[in-house]
């Protein structure tokens, strides 16, 4: 029988080993450290040559890189100026210091630049892709770029590029989609949409859009139906995509937190007691007369949304939000100026609302809203007969004699 063991036999010997090279102690180590340190200084130095290219670059084209378009598109057309080894070499950080107080973009939107920057396109897949989004924006030139982003990756799907390769290819072209969108988009074709979906959006589309005409309150409408199926952002957005509506993912976002919105009694009961006298002027107008009548309860750009959309009022959800931001200011300015007329507070009131009203003169704030204002700042309230005095004194003009005469009131 066959062993594999080794038989501790004399006639089995082990080959002669020569003998180990004498070194000294830490010569090894020394010799590893030298190797590290020396890719460690030569990337160093690729380093500050491509951040030196950066630096050059920037001097020279910084005015056609601040000609348009946003932060990162900013930070792009820089990049784009360099080699693609010099892009390589730099890295988020280094781009995001020196760029800082130059450019306002923060250390992702850099990050997102240099992704875009470093994706390879061929020429061929370049070239298709710029005719691809050429062709469908001249088809297509009512449809938001959400809807353009969907289509272009729909159409070149056989290519399968990430989207930081399409837009990598777009980098020349005019009123091209961000790399958000690109990504967005790229998602969104992958979502599936049921035939009775779509059927039963179309169908209900056709009815709400003789009552509504905005997209947001269409789009609340449509979820206000009682059979309506709740849907993830994305797929509604696919879905009105799919409908052929020109909407963008941040629009419909934005749809679904006014629907659930949910206005408390107290909102709804201080909405009832002021809308129908506030409902004069223009839009903006209505909104800060509505906000002037009396301090209005706590609550949110949605919620005062809501109430309007309730009371079948149409108004911008931007609107909502910059009339709310304004009449904080307006409070603050009318608080302010009241008493730096008059710290004493010796004077006649129709003497202070005109002191008032001259010292906001160069402010954003017009004497009507200063005077309506008043209730909600806590301050003394004008009756509509002084604020007609104050407003006509106002817009009077004076002569010297009689400047002086007020002065001495």
């Amino acid at each position: 029988m066959f062993s594999l063991r080794v038989p501790s036999s004399s006639f089995i010997t082990a080959p002669p080993t020569a003998a180990p090279a004498t070194t000294r102690p830490g010569q090894l180590s020394a010799s590893i450290a030298t190797v590290k340190q020396s890719h460690h200084h030569f990337g160093q130095k690729q380093g500050t040559a491509a951040r030196n290219a950066l630096e050059t670059q920037f001097k020279t084209h910084w005015r056609e890189i601040f000609a348009a378009g946003s932060p990162v598109s900013q930070v792009e057309r820089l990049l784009l100026t360099l080699s693609a080894k010099q892009v390589r070499q730099l890295t988020a950080k280094g781009v995001y210091q020196f760029l800082e107080g130059k450019i306002n973009v923060g250390l992702p939107g850099v990050e997102s630049a240099l992704t875009v920057l470093r994706s390879h396109v061929s020429r061929e897949h370049q070239t298709l892709i710029n005719t691809t989004w050429e062709k469908l924006h001249c088809q297509n030139e009512k449809i938001g770029k959400y809807s353009l982003a969907m289509r272009l990756q729909k159409e070149l799907g056989h290519l399968e590029l990430r989207p930081a390769q399409f837009r990598r290819a777009l980098l020349d072209a005019d009123d091209i989609p961000d790399i958000t969108i690109l990504s967005q988009a790229s998602v969104a074709l992958n979502i599936d949409v049921k035939e009775e979906e779509l059927e039963w959006v179309l169908q209900n589309l056709q009815s709400l859009r003789h009552q509504y005409h905005c997209q947001i309150d269409l789009l609340v409408a449509l979820q206000s139906l009682p059979d309506y199926h709740e849907m993830t952002a994305m797929k509604l957005f696919v879905v009105m995509e799919l409908a052929e509506e020109k909407m963008s993912l941040p629009l419909v976002k934005l749809s679904q937190s006014a629907f659930k919105a949910r206005p408390t009694e107290e909102q709804q009961q201080w909405f009832d007691r002021n809308w129908t006298s506030s409902a004069t002027g223009t839009k903006c107008d209505q909104l800060i007369n509505l906000l002037c009548q009396e301090p209005a309860p706590a609550m949110a750009v949605a919620d005062l949304w809501r109430l309007l959309f309730n009371a079948r009022v149409s108004m911008s959800m931007s609107l909502v939000r910059n009339a709310l931001k304004f009449i904080v200011h307006l409070k603050e300015m009318v608080q302010l100026h009241w008493h730096m007329v008059c710290p004493t507070g010796n004077m006649t009131q129709l003497k202070q609302l005109g002191m008032m009203l001259f010292s906001l003169k160069n402010s954003n704030i017009r004497p009507v809203q200063a005077l309506s204002a008043l209730k909600i700042a806590g301050l003394p309230a004008a009756d509509a007969e002084l604020k007609g005095l104050c407003l006509s004194a106002y817009n009077s003009i004076l002569l010297t004699e009689e400047l002086n005469w007020i002065r001495r009131v």
